[in-house]
């Protein structure tokens, strides 16, 4: 049995690569815990596990430290990066996961860290294995778009509304097609988060683009849509593990009657047939409302659908509750988040 708890880029990577091909998903590297890390100023850590029984484990997180107001001694708590995560793991056997997930609570209780907030992965279920006083709670459904079928026949899945959108744009002159215009891309990603009034977390800065970009470019791509010549939409893919993740988008509101959205989509499953994923993933809504107006556009091209799940778990109850209730009376707001006491005030 061999177990490492690390912060280094090389064993977190090299243990990644242990798993067979289709675990290694983006959203376990070390790279997409290290573009988040640096936004909150958070250190990115993974849990690494080999067990006797051929169990092999990668938990990675976000170690985040408490405000020392709230603490006269340092305290931590940890969470999955943006996206999804929770423990990574191959050929489960009982015996092995319960040393490892033994092994991971006491690690967190010696290393100070009071609370942990998982966001675990749709499509690989990692919210099976770490349940010990776990509260796993479903957080909203997510599209899948299985391509177990040439595109035509895929195409026919799409909703009539769908599918009436991409001959719209098609007939307007939109053209699809891989891109570098990253520039472009961002200038269409704030214009569409500053209409949509989104929260000041998804207006990135200068650092988090040009590393995020870095990343499309090796594990992904950029999409355009332009009309005679025109960016009037773009979005990001992140492909790996046999999933072609949608990341991020934006549009030209002018143009949004040209139908941009529906046709980027369409275009990243075509280019998800010929680059060999077997899923294109759309993810969730915007909220975890049942009509939410993204979830929606979202399942026009697939009915089928996971759930995304988070957990909660403390492994100092006492001082998790002290906490919420010091972070409630210097804020005067009650808290309505697991972590809410990382938050500055």
């Amino acid at each position: 049995m061999n177990i490492t708890v690390t912060g280094s880029s090389g064993e977190w990577s090299a243990h990644l690569a242990r798993f067979s091909p289709k675990y290694r998903d983006i959203y376990f590297s070390y790279d997409w815990h290290e573009l988040f890390a640096r936004d909150i100023g958070a250190e990115p850590m993974a849990f690494l596990f080999e067990g006797s029984r051929g169990t092999r484990v990668l938990y990675p997180f976000l170690l985040r430290k408490i405000p020392p107001r709230f603490s006269e001694f340092p305290l931590f708590a940890c969470e999955s990066a943006y996206g999804y995560g929770g423990p990574l793991t191959e050929a489960p056997d009982p015996a092995d996961l319960a040393q490892a997930e033994d092994a991971f609570c006491d690690w967190a209780r010696s290393r100070g860290i009071v609370a942990e907030f998982v966001r675990f992965h749709p499509l690989l279920d990692t919210h099976r294995w770490f349940r010990r006083d776990m509260l796993i709670e479903d957080n909203r459904p997510t599209v899948t778009v299985p391509l177990d079928a040439p595109y035509e026949q895929i195409f026919l899945r799409f909703s009539p509304a769908k599918r009436r959108n991409i001959r719209r744009a098609d007939k307007a002159g939109v053209v699809v097609s891989r891109g570098k215009d990253f520039d472009g891309f961002w200038q269409l990603y704030e214009a569409t988060m500053n209409r949509l009034d989104a929260a000041g977390f998804y207006h990135f800065r200068g650092d988090h683009r040009t590393r995020l970009e870095r990343l499309v470019r090796t594990s992904g791509f950029l999409l355009e849509a332009r009309l005679s010549g025109r960016l009037i939409g773009a979005a990001l893919f992140l492909r790996t593990a046999g999933f072609l993740h949608y990341h991020l988008g934006g549009s030209d509101a002018e143009f949004l009657d040209a139908a941009p959205n529906d046709r980027l989509m369409a275009e990243a499953i075509r280019l998800g047939l010929k680059t060999g994923a077997h899923t294109v993933h759309l993810g969730g809504g915007a909220t975890t409302d049942a009509g939410d107006t993204l979830l929606r556009f979202k399942r026009g091209f697939s009915p089928d659908m996971a759930v995304f799940r988070t957990g909660k778990r403390m492994h100092d109850p006492a001082r998790h509750e002290l906490l919420l209730k010091l972070w409630q009376e210097a804020s005067g707001i009650p808290p309505s988040r697991f972590l809410q006491y990382l938050e500055n005030i």
